[in-house]
């Protein structure tokens, strides 16, 4: 995996490249953060998800765990990438062009950014109510190709001297999800596509404001469908 896939070029940023991408194998490098994917993979079953509505064909379920006082959200979808996973990638990684697919997101940054190993970047989102200050996240993500063509991508928020506080924003931290996109059988254009997480809002915020906009982060599916 490197840029024979169409990746972005890199990115270095003002931090620090992580070491452990310097001094192993992409390979090596996926296996030492298994725990990460197989915790992304244990939210795929519908074992605990509540159903809450369907909208342009994008399905969005709520999930609570015990001992975590955030709401957990996953929508499902089939999306049709003209190019491929290659192309569906290349779109989810361009960060600067998520607020044309996603009408919560203000702006988006790369921050650092060393393919195929991980990318670091910043997302401003809006609050869904005037009242409420609008949030950001310091995000990382990583990916993982499966033997069974699946694309894996794991999101966690991180620190980025990058991206220091602002004042206009509360720092969010999303605790744990990303994507699970798998192609159709027989089909290199066609993907059943998971997003799903947990985000903890920080600061003020209703509880019903949280899981309001806990469902319409999944509705983002249904905006990319449409810039696909």
């Amino acid at each position: 995996l490197g840029m024979d896939r169409g990746l972005p070029p890199p990115v270095p940023g003002s931090a620090a490249r992580r070491p452990s991408t310097e001094n192993m194998t992409f390979d090596e490098y996926v296996d030492s953060h298994g725990d990460e994917f197989g915790r992304l993979l244990a939210l795929e079953p519908a074992d605990g998800w509540d159903f809450k509505r369907e909208e342009e064909s994008v399905r969005m379920f709520t999930k609570h765990v015990p001992g975590v006082p955030h709401v957990y959200f996953k929508a499902t979808s089939h999306l049709q990438s003209e190019k491929g996973i290659a192309g569906l990638l290349n779109i989810m990684l361009d960060t600067e062009k998520r607020p044309s697919w996603d009408e919560l997101c203000i702006s988006g940054m790369t921050l650092q950014y060393f393919p195929p190993f991980y990318k670091r970047s910043r997302v401003r989102m809006r609050s869904p109510i005037a009242f409420i200050t609008p949030r950001e996240l310091v995000l990382e993500g990583r990916l993982r190709f499966e033997g069974d063509g699946a694309l894996l991508i794991s999101i966690r928020s991180v620190e980025s001297p990058d991206a220091p506080m602002s004042d206009e924003y509360v720092r969010a931290k999303f605790v744990e999800g990303g994507y699970i996109i798998r192609p159709s059988p027989g089909s290199l254009t066609d993907f059943s596509v998971t997003w799903t997480g947990c985000v903890d809002p920080s600061g003020w915020i209703p509880a019903r404001v949280a899981n309001l906009v806990a469902v319409r982060q999944g509705q983002t599916l249904a905006k990319l469908k449409k810039f696909l």
